[in-house]
């Protein structure tokens, strides 16, 4: 698989690309200095260039002496660079209409379609459904890009990404059927440098975030509501949710039909939670 062929141990230290927006040369060779010794990456966002510098030690001064990366470098960087998002501030690839089939599921059967509810932290089967989205991030050729440094397995990061404080992010859109742009929600992947593998994040169904823990159901506040239309776009969302219930273990009071228009109020009285039919 894609993102597993070096052992951790194998792995070289992952460049980091350092900015310098609008700069002239004598610029960013000032910015290679400015981060000491050593091999250092200084890219130009508006001109999508990045160079290369090795500082080195002269008496008691700093020299850079630039070098054109390595093809890897620059296919990464490139890749990354069209993926950042300047409104979110993250880099973030975005995958449309993504048709998946659920852990499990056959003809004739509910919910056979892989979205959030497969994925979430309440599903007990929510790791043969992550297992399914890595494979399917692996067979992405816009994601091919990370696997470009063959010999050492690197991942270029840019220099806002040190410390993991914004990793690389995959969205997915799931739809109902191939080409069918009934919505069922998204779910988010943050890709791992320690493992080079793809990690589930979080996921969110047509109207709300799935629930990835007992308490995510009633939210921080301890109170939250739940509305469902019988005429949603995502038939699914209220079976689900009920479901979601049952793995938490909430008890659920009033009469519920899964094909009614239907609120819920949840909410957590001296650590229980219950939700009620409205």
């Amino acid at each position: 698989m894609l993102f597993l062929l070096f052992a951790p141990s194998a792995w070289a230290d992952d460049p980091i690309a350092y900015t310098c927006y609008y700069c002239t040369p004598a610029e960013m060779e000032h910015v290679a200095l400015q981060q000491g010794l050593g091999e250092h990456y200084v890219y130009d966002a508006a001109r999508v260039d990045i160079t290369g510098f090795t500082v080195t030690a002269q008496g008691n001064q700093l020299r850079a002496v630039s070098f054109t990366p390595a093809a890897w470098i620059r296919t990464q960087f490139e890749a990354m660079l069209a993926a950042y998002d300047t409104d979110r501030d993250e880099t973030i690839h975005v995958f449309s209409d993504t048709f998946l089939h659920a852990p499990g599921s056959s003809h004739g059967r509910s919910m056979t379609v892989l979205w959030g509810h497969h994925l979430g932290g309440l599903n007990p089967d929510r790791e043969t459904g992550r297992e399914i989205v890595r494979r399917h991030l692996s067979d992405q050729p816009g994601l091919a890009y990370l696997s470009a440094d063959v010999q050492e397995g690197r991942v270029l990061r840019f220099w806002f990404e040190r410390d993991d404080a914004k990793p690389l992010l995959a969205r997915l859109y799931f739809t109902s059927l191939p080409g069918y742009l009934r919505p069922l929600g998204t779910a988010t992947f943050y890709f791992d440098r320690g493992t080079r593998r793809w990690e589930y994040l979080a996921s969110e169904g047509r109207l709300d975030q799935i629930p990835d823990s007992t308490d995510d159901v009633v939210g921080p506040s301890g109170f939250k509501s739940y509305s469902f239309n019988r005429y949603s776009s995502n038939p699914e969302e209220l079976p689900a949710f009920l479901q979601w219930l049952d793995w938490a273990g909430i008890p659920v009071t009033g009469e519920v039909t899964p094909d009614s228009s239907v609120t819920f109020t949840c909410r957590k009285t001296n650590g229980h939670i219950a939700c009620e039919r409205r």
